[in-house]
Parts: structure tokens; sequence; C-alpha cells
């Protein structure tokens, strides 16, 4: 055997085990980006999660805030209807006579 072919012959068990840890490095990171990317999606997802729930919360409370104005609203008109019935029947015509020549237009 000369020179040349002993080297080669020696050498390819030590490149097969270069390219064996190279394909495991590979694997080894894909399996690591992907793990991180599931931490990381669990996260985002938990603050995703408190931000919605605070939303949520707060427009839930804007929602009791504007029932309970639109109730005492809704309790005024009535008090002032009972309070002046020809005046209150005589706006309700006019605005109804308003919007139906807007409409058939």
């Amino acid at each position: 055997m000369t020179e040349n072919t002993k080297r080669k012959t020696a050498a390819a068990p030590d490149i097969d085990q270069v390219k064996d840890d190279i394909l495991a490095l590979t694997r080894d990171l894909a399996a690591l980006i992907e793990e991180m990317k599931t931490v990381a999606a669990e996260e985002s997802g938990d603050a995703v999660r408190e931000s919605v729930e605070a939303i949520g919360s707060k427009a839930r409370a804007l929602y009791d805030r504007v029932a309970a104005q639109g109730e005492q609203s809704a309790k005024a008109v009535g008090r002032e209807i009972e309070a002046r019935p020809v005046l209150s029947l005589l706006i309700a015509f006019a605005v109804g006579f308003c919007v139906s020549r807007l409409i058939s237009r």
C-alpha cells in the first residue's frame, strides 16, 4: 500500500465520526430550537391570557357602568313623559315625521 492510500484509509473512520457528530449536533440543535419555541409560546400564551382576562374585566366593569347609566336615563325619560305627556307626544310625532321624511328620500 502506498502512503497516500494508508492516510485515506485511516482518515475515513475519522471523517465518518465527524459526519456523525455533525448530524447529531444538527438534531440536537433542532430539538433545542423546538423546545425554545414551545417555552416561548407557553410564556406568551400566559401573558396573552392574562391580558385578555384584564381586558375582559375592564369591559365588564364598563358595561356595568353604562348599563346603570342607561337605566337611570330611562327612568328619567319615563318621569319626564309622565310629567308632560302632551309635550312628549308632540316631540315623538315630530321626531317620527322627520325620520319618515329622511327615509322616503
